[in-house]
Formats: structure tokens, sequence, C-alpha cells
């Protein structure tokens, strides 16, 4: 269940980027965390307390499948998504939110590779075990820094990616 929580936490995370436009994610990141943790805190107590009344949650847990969503219209082709379960979509604009889940680490390495090999610009770069994530941003510029910037963290324990996509334009 710790898992989930930092799973849904750096989901969380992804999408206030996104729908914010905030141009640093490293600082939007910091002021989150602190909020985040004392809520974190709380979470975790209720979920410790539920595992201790209910030990078949795991059992139930391991073999949960997902509900696939459709990719909404409009996403650039050229970019590169992980192989897995599209559980949630959300578009806005040129904006997109995605999650994924049976999402394997070959998948996101390949992720990280055509985007550096692409040119874009490796913004973030942060680890925080078992969530990796990574900020990108694209070769073309304008007025308001990189035209597009790909964000996306990845939970190798749950096999869980959250992906944005923000682009910057008028």
């Amino acid at each position: 269940m710790n898992h989930r929580i930092t799973t849904l936490v750096g989901a969380a995370l992804i999408a206030a980027l996104v729908l914010t436009g905030c141009s640093s994610p490293a600082d939007l990141l910091e002021d989150q965390l602190d909020e985040l943790t004392e809520q974190l805190d709380d979470s975790v107590d209720s979920v410790d307390d539920a595992d201790e009344t209910d030990e078949t949650d795991a059992e139930t847990e391991e073999a949960e499948e997902y509900d696939e969503v459709a990719m909404p219209s409009g996403f650039p082709a050229e970019l590169p998504l992980p192989e897995g379960v599209l559980t949630h979509a959300i578009r806005e604009g040129k904006n997109f939110v995605f999650t994924y889940y049976e999402v394997d680490a070959a998948s996101v390495e390949a992720m990280v590779a055509w985007h550096t090999s692409a040119g874009w610009e490796l913004v973030t770069d942060m680890e925080i075990p078992p969530v990796r994530g990574w900020t990108f941003g694209s070769p073309e510029t304008n007025d308001y820094g990189h035209l597009q910037v790909v964000d996306f963290s990845f939970n190798a324990d749950d096999k869980f990616l959250s992906y944005s996509l923000r682009t910057n334009d008028d």
C-alpha cells in the first residue's frame, strides 16, 4: 500500500506541473513536497491500520486488473510513450497527462534514450527510490522557454508511470 501512496503523489506532482504551467519543476516540487509529506504521514498511518486488519488486500492487489482508456486526439505521434496499460488520459488544449500501469523498465529506458538522441534537453533527473523522474525540454524554444516540456516518473516497484506533455505557446 505504501507504494500506491508514492505512486499517487508522483502522479499528483506531474499533473500539478502541467496544469500550473510552472517554469521550474524543481521549485514547485520542493514547495509541494513539504505539504504532501505532512498529508502522507496521516495517509500512511491509516494505510498501516488497514493492512493490519485485512491481510487479503495484498493478495487482491497482486491480481488487480486495470481498465484501459483511449488516447485523446491530438497527441504528437512522434513522441514516445511507454508500453503498458493507459489508465488515465487528460487533455487540456495542447497539454496532456497520462498514467500507465504494467510498464517495464526497458520501455522507460527507451523513452529516456529517445529524448536524449532527439536533442531534448535533460532539465531534471531525480530519484527517490523506488521512483525516478525526468523532465525534458524540446529543442525548439520561444519566449516562454522550451516549446514543449515532457515530464515522466516511473515507480519500478509498482510498474507505474505518470507522464505529462506541456506546450508553452500563446
